[in-house]
């Protein structure tokens, strides 16, 4: 209970009768649900202080209540939060690992939730550089299953559609999709060909190691766990990589765009916007030769 206290940032009159129950009834069942050693329970104690809040008794003890019914979610994101090996190893296990089944209804490829899974990991456990990763965002109002689904899927979605342009296996044309907008069938109709020019030319502008790493991607449909074998570095490697690459294609398509129909601003955004979804690349034509990854990319 004093560890509580010295970590609640709440009116110190809330701390009456009940809250020292209400405590227990969190940290024993927590505490049982996982292995030993992960974290103890003065750290985890601090931590649900910090994630508590309420004005008055009454309030803190109804609150501290609720978060009994995820008890053993707060232990393992408090231990995730913390470092423990353990923990995120049994974090990926019960909420990355089935991912696939949340995706589906946004790419259900293999590759696609690999990287989805990648860029949680690093958003949940790693953070920006200005503030922790998001797992100490989770304070036990829900379950720490629904909590991940809905970053999942936000992550997905703003993955999907950071992806200017729909990268296809070898054997599909260059063939943007019919559609029943006025504004995109007359995108399609005037901007194609100097699109596609522009697309070639962002493609060939990339270094050897992006248009190798499209290629494994892409047209070979490596994962990003086989990619990173093949260059032998750690998987959140090839995830940065493959993002920085597709952002290089993104700006190199919009440079070349501006250079070659002189427009610039909202225009060639709104322009890009409506072809880059509606394009498919035959990516064997436009990345030439495999080439192995070498010790250079």
């Amino acid at each position: 209970m004093q560890v509580f206290a010295t970590a609640w940032s709440g009116p110190s009159d809330a701390l009456g009768v009940g809250v020292a129950d209400a405590l227990a009834a969190i940290v024993d069942p927590a505490r049982a649900a996982w292995p030993a050693g992960w974290i103890d329970e003065a750290e985890f104690v601090r931590h649900l202080a910090a994630r508590t809040t309420a004005t008055n008794g009454t309030e803190l003890v109804a609150g501290l209540r609720r978060a009994t019914n995820h008890a053993a979610d707060l232990w393992l994101a408090c231990a995730c939060a913390k470092g423990s090996g353990g923990a995120l190893a049994a974090f990926d296990v019960a909420h990355l690992s089935g991912l696939a089944r949340v995706l589906r209804r946004v790419d259900d490829a293999p590759a696609f939730c690999d990287e989805v899974a990648q860029i949680l990991r690093e958003k949940l456990f790693v953070g920006d550089g200005e503030r922790p990763g998001r797992i100490v965002e989770y304070d036990g109002r829900g379950s720490l299953a629904a909590w991940v689904r809905v970053i999942a899927l936000r992550t997905a979605l703003n993955l999907r559609r950071a992806r200017t342009v729909v990268l296809v296996p070898d054997g599909e044309a260059l063939e943007p999709a019919t559609g029943g907008d006025a504004a995109l069938r007359f995108a399609k109709t005037h901007y194609r060909e100097p699109f596609e020019a522009a697309v070639r030319a962002a493609v060939a502008s990339l270094d050897a190691r992006g248009r190798t790493l499209l290629r494994l991607h892409y047209v070979d449909g490596l994962g990003i766990d086989k990619i990173a074998a093949l260059y032998a570095v750690h998987r959140s490697s090839i995830a940065r990589w493959l993002t920085d690459t597709r952002e290089a294609l993104r700006v190199g398509i919009r440079v070349a765009l501006q250079a070659s129909m002189g427009v610039a601003g909202r225009e060639c955004d709104s322009m890009a916007s409506a072809l880059f979804s509606q394009v498919t690349l035959s990516l064997r034509s436009l990345l030439g030769p495999a080439s192995a990854p070498g010790p250079g990319g």
